[in-house]
């Protein structure tokens, strides 16, 4: 007797819930201050300044590229290339920014793509 009304509002409050869980986007445009790797071998990269932090992760300064991209330890595919073009901007002090999707356990936004102001 009760089982649609309660499935229906479960499944909205689930969406609900999804829905602020996928708050991913760009930090804003930023200098490369400092560059690390932490020991799960991710790339954490420190910004000038804090950035927008759509997840609300804790780190809003940071951000992170996973060397791997899962559990079973897939290697991310761009890795390197981040690696290469974080670098470059670090040394000649060109602005990045990055489009960020969910938080490590230590609370940096992961990378998921970058743009890279060294054209200009």
């Amino acid at each position: 007797m009760f089982e649609r009304p309660i499935v229906t509002a479960l499944v909205f409050l689930l969406s609900i819930m999804g829905s602020s869980s996928l708050a991913e986007g760009w930090t804003g445009t930023h200098k490369v201050k400092r560059v690390g790797i932490s020991g799960n071998y991710s790339l954490n990269i420190h910004l000038n300044s804090a950035h927008e932090n759509p997840d609300g992760c804790s780190e809003s300064s940071k951000v992170a590229v996973l060397q791997f991209i899962d559990a079973n330890n897939t290697p991310n595919p761009s890795y390197e290339t981040y690696v290469a073009v974080i670098l470059s901007a670090h040394a000649t002090q060109k602005d990045v920014r990055f489009y960020v999707d969910g938080c490590t356990s230590a609370g940096l936004p992961i990378t998921t793509w970058m743009s890279y102001r060294g054209y200009e």
